[in-house]
């Protein structure tokens, strides 16, 4: 099995605030985000939550694709600091 830690010592991670399903994804690996963009849609309980990053950096890996179930706390993207 391939080893991903749950997050890297010089950056940030996005994660789940509540179990749901990926519906849509709005960023993608490479994409330099602001703290409050709006960065995928989760389905739960039959309503569509908006996820918003919580710091802003480049997007160096994005762990779960649409469709995919998530548990409340799971790493969703992972963040690497931009220098100004």
């Amino acid at each position: 099995p391939l080893h991903r830690p749950s997050s890297i010592s010089d950056g940030a991670s996005i994660t789940a605030p509540l179990p749901g399903l990926v519906t849509k994804l709005f960023v993608q690996e490479g994409d330099v985000i602001k703290v409050g963009q709006k960065v995928l849609m989760l389905e739960a309980m039959k309503m569509e939550n908006e996820v918003n990053a919580t710091s802003e950096g480049m997007v160096i890996d994005i762990r779960h694709k649409e469709g995919d179930s998530v548990n409340q706390g799971d790493v969703l993207i992972l963040l690497k600091p931009v220098e100004g």
